[in-house]
């Protein structure tokens, strides 16, 4: 074979299972994404602390001017919103357990245990595998859409406007 026909059917360029790189791609992706909303979530977490922290010092601080209290409660408010729309918390542990599913889906993988233990083309099945695991990631996300409804914003507040029933009068 020439280095113009390419790799072999099966085989990257590399020489690696293409099943085992787009594992290796899915999970690398699944990682940094933990990573990155941890650090969000963990953030956030305590910046609302500190702003807490300081809201009680400066409310009983007679010295101190209501707007400021009225400042930092509303930032304390929306460092809570944001963490509430953005769900760093429910991402990080879906996104870490996404991570170590597929770090335990590549070690059977490659000691031909579990599934692949004496299976002849264990490519195969890792792809069905993992592509799997991935159309059950998305219809899993799509069904947590849909269940919100059409009127409600990603945190799960009735959006302004939309079916809001009027208030009551007196």
């Amino acid at each position: 074979m020439s280095d113009l026909d390419g790799p072999e059917v099966g085989r990257s360029a590399a020489g690696a299972s293409p099943s085992l790189e787009y594992l290796q791609e899915q999970q690398a992706y699944y990682s940094g994404s933990s990573a990155r909303v941890r650090r969000l979530y963990l953030g956030s977490e305590v910046v609302l602390l500190i702003l807490l922290v300081v809201s009680i010092v400066i409310n009983g601080d007679e010295s101190v001017p209501r707007r400021v209290l009225q400042l930092v409660a509303g930032a304390a408010a929306l460092v809570r919103g944001l963490a509430g729309i953005f769900k760093w918390h429910d991402r990080w542990t879906t996104y870490r357990l996404s991570a170590e599913t597929l770090r335990g889906e590549k070690v059977l993988f490659q000691a031909g245990g579990g599934d692949y233990f004496g299976v002849p083309n264990r490519d195969v099945v890792l792809a069905e595998r993992v592509v799997g695991y991935g159309k059950r990631e998305v219809l899993g996300w799509a069904a947590a859409q849909r269940a919100q409804g059409p009127n409600e914003s990603p945190g799960g507040v009735e959006r302004p406007g939309t079916d809001v029933p009027a208030r009551p009068t007196d």
